[in-house]
């Protein structure tokens, strides 16, 4: 049985039209194809939609789940994201051509972090890239659809399919991932390296495991068909108890993203809107996803849209070595000195945090912080000397740091070890000043290369 056979999850996305013209793309909620395993641990006995499927919002404890990527090792279900396999003569220069990344040596069994951008240079897609083969590519993402809608075009010789339903997509990433992997499984896989990965055999059907960093330290993923689902997370579990592991809740999942350093589509900044069949359509998170807290006003969707190397992702960007949508905007962007803004980290004022959480005992006006962080996006004015010089988005308080940190997306004026101030609360309503310094990104050193 391979990655995509047996009992399968159906897929039941359904390409619709709308009265108005809108291709889009839907698929009702539904549990995790670990639901059953991952209900005995659900201590908070919540669930909490992500994306199309309901998950365990906290575990054992966000403070426990936020420090296990550091202290031994977190299981969490990214099973939600978008799943499309591309087929077909034309697959590589299919991505090659949508894509900034030059994928000329893009070996099977290889992976690598896709981004797409539209004619303007706006980010349109980000997800992960997987080679399974000559001819074939696993994307995932929320904006992975992209993908799906650009091949049904026709202007490349592929087929392009949902697999969202049938494959399961778990991570596990700390120091002890390994050796947890490996006892669980039998294999012997330290020689894999940072974006590669390999198959193998377990209770009769494929699996994939994928080395990644996520989290800014050593990490993995397992995919598999979903129909085995509650048989791998009940396994990892057994024999990461023995080692620490905790599973990982939504209340903190994305902690160990904002420790790395990585900008979450939908939190932190939007994708620009698909043009299909004439009509722009938004995929993956879109304004009917936008309902932002915090000082700052958002004027338009626009003013949340960015280029690659507003978020330090210029690494995947080849400019000089092959021809791809949008090219020539980014050109002009580097051309002209790079970015007007970049990202940077904020590290909050202790005293002045404090001083938030105070207002909810005394007379002041209430300013309350939600922990670790707010479910959403959570949008602050950034001043320097007085002067607005930008926004901080994913505000969280890191248990290992002991420090609550945020993304700044600041002016290219603003350097690493300067301080600034944060505006929080809410627009037009209460506000207080908060101090914070600004530090280089990742907030840890990225442990994801290191050789094992």
């Amino acid at each position: 049985m391979n990655l995509l056979d047996g009992a399968r999850h159906r897929r039941d996305w359904r390409a619709a039209e709308q009265q108005d013209g809108l291709f889009y793309l839907d698929r009702s909620p539904v549990l995790s194809p670990a639901a059953a395993a991952q209900d005995s641990a659900n201590q908070s006995r919540t669930l909490r939609r992500w994306g199309v499927m309901w998950q365990p919002w906290e575990y054992s404890g966000w403070i426990k789940e936020g420090r296990s990527f550091h202290d031994a090792a977190y299981l969490g279900d990214w099973t939600a994201l978008d799943k499309v396999r591309v087929t077909g003569p034309d697959a590589l220069r299919f991505f090659d051509e949508i894509g900034t990344n030059d994928l000329s040596k893009f070996g099977v069994n290889r992976m690598k972090h896709h981004v797409e951008v539209n004619e303007e240079g706006f980010i349109a897609s980000q997800g992960v890239l997987y080679r399974l083969a000559e001819h074939e590519f696993i994307y995932t993402g929320v904006t992975s659809p992209r993908a799906y809608y650009l091949a049904k075009e026709g202007k490349w010789d592929v087929e392009a399919e949902f697999v969202s339903a049938d494959v399961f997509l778990f991570s596990i990433q700390g120091p002890k991932s390994l050796e947890i992997v490996e006892d669980a499984f039998g294999g012997d896989w330290r020689e894999i390296k940072f974006n590669q990965f390999t198959t193998f055999t377990w209770e009769g059907a494929q699996f994939r495991l994928l080395r990644t960093g996520v989290s800014g330290t050593l990490g993995y993923e397992i995919h598999g068909p979903s129909s085995h689902g509650n048989a791998v997370w009940t396994k990892l579990v057994e024999i990461g108890n023995q080692r620490g592991l905790r599973e990982l809740g939504l209340r903190a999942q994305l902690l160990s993203h904002i420790e790395a350093g990585i900008a979450t589509n939908g939190l932190d900044f939007l994708t620009v809107p698909t043009t299909f069949a004439g009509k722009p359509q938004f995929v993956g998170m879109g304004p009917s996803n936008l309902t932002p807290i915090g000082s700052h006003r958002i004027a338009s969707d626009r003013e949340l849209y960015r280029t690659p190397a507003e978020l330090n992702w210029v690494a995947q960007v080849s400019l000089d070595s092959h021809d791809f949508i949008g090219r020539d905007a980014l050109i002009r962007q580097r051309d002209a000195g790079g970015p007007e803004r970049r990202l940077l980290g904020l590290v909050w004022n202790e005293d002045d945090v404090v001083s938030v959480f105070r207002s909810l005992f005394g007379e002041a006006p209430l300013m309350p912080m939600e922990m670790p962080r707010f479910v959403g996006i959570e949008i602050n004015t950034v001043f320097a000397g007085g002067r607005e010089v930008g926004t901080t988005t994913s505000r969280i308080y890191s248990p290992f740091m002991r420090k609550m940190i945020s993304l700044g997306h600041v002016d290219r004026s603003v350097e690493a070890g300067q301080s600034v101030t944060v505006l929080w609360g809410e627009h037009g309503g209460n506000q207080v000043e908060v101090r914070a310094d600004v530090v280089a990104l990742p907030f840890q050193r990225d442990g994801r290369r290191d050789a094992i």
